[in-house]
């Protein structure tokens, strides 16, 4: 299956603001909030099934593509979001020795053309979204974590991650001087909707998770290097679980979210 998304300067997607869970970069540690370009806004709030497409907007200057990579018979499909509006299930933990995957990798035109508009650099940068955990979303080894939005794996020289493991959000930055991941010490409560965002500013890097129907906020704050945080054009944003650069759904330990996942971001640095 294959999800499209166009620019465009007005769409159903809700902008991100503190009080939704997406903080300004400025909240990171003190520093200075940095001039964010918005570069991918999925909020899901037009998606529409169109055979074996999902049709929904960037609200973005970005051109972007988003395919649903599968194995297993894993699928998406489209579900009440977390504001009133739509977003995407994923698929329900499995005990098979073949599990269901389905993972939604953003790729921009751009990467075509060797511009990595992905790649934050050494720029500052955010990337967050909304989700929905279910009730069941951890089998033993197999099956052990909740990836939620992330670029490059464990093993790459880059990554930047969110994820949700042992019902704790972490986040992970790492670039060519090393890696930071601060970890939220808030219990997720299964079906209910969270906010979670990771945020570099300079050395810092934060990251603020908050329930959504009853304001509860939780933010944790790290410092150290990470330095330039690049990836290859052709690596995937991934959202729900892993992928490979070559932009293949890893299909065991592939930490597949299970739940519903919402607007979904990421915000660059301008070039100075």
């Amino acid at each position: 299956m294959v999800l499209l998304a166009a620019a465009t300067s007005s769409c159903g997607t809700r902008a991100a603001t503190p009080d939704d869970g997406h903080p300004a970069a400025g909240d990171s540690g003190g520093s200075p909030a940095p001039d964010l370009s918005p570069v991918v806004r999925l909020g899901f709030d037009d998606a529409r099934l169109q055979g074996d497409r999902v049709i929904t907007h960037n609200d973005a200057s970005t051109q972007v593509q988003v395919r649903v990579l599968t194995a297993g018979k894993g699928s998406v499909s489209v579900v009440p979001g977390s504001g009133g509006g739509r977003g995407l299930r994923f698929p329900d933990v499995s005990r098979s020795a073949t599990p269901p995957r389905a993972v939604l990798a953003v790729t921009t035109k751009e990467s075509v053309d060797r511009v990595n508009r992905l790649s934050p650099g050494h720029h500052d940068f955010e990337f967050g979204a909304r989700f929905l955990l279910d009730p069941a979303s951890e089998i033993g080894q197999k099956d052990n974590g909740n990836n939620l939005v992330q670029r490059g794996l464990g093993d790459d020289l880059s990554q930047y991650k969110l994820q949700v493991d042992h019902r704790r959000v972490s986040c992970r930055i790492a670039g060519d001087l090393g890696g930071v991941e601060p970890k939220s010490k808030m219990a997720v409560d299964a079906g209910h909707w969270y906010s979670a965002t990771c945020a570099r500013v300079g050395r810092t890097v934060t990251l603020s998770v908050r329930r959504l129907d009853n304001r509860q906020l939780d933010r944790v704050t790290v410092r150290g290097d990470t330095g330039s945080v690049t990836a290859s054009g052709s690596t995937p944003l991934a959202v729900g679980g892993k992928v490979t650069d070559r932009g293949e759904v890893i299909r065991l330990n592939s930490d597949q979210f299970n739940g519903s996942v919402d607007d979904v971001f990421l915000e660059i640095a301008a070039d100075d």
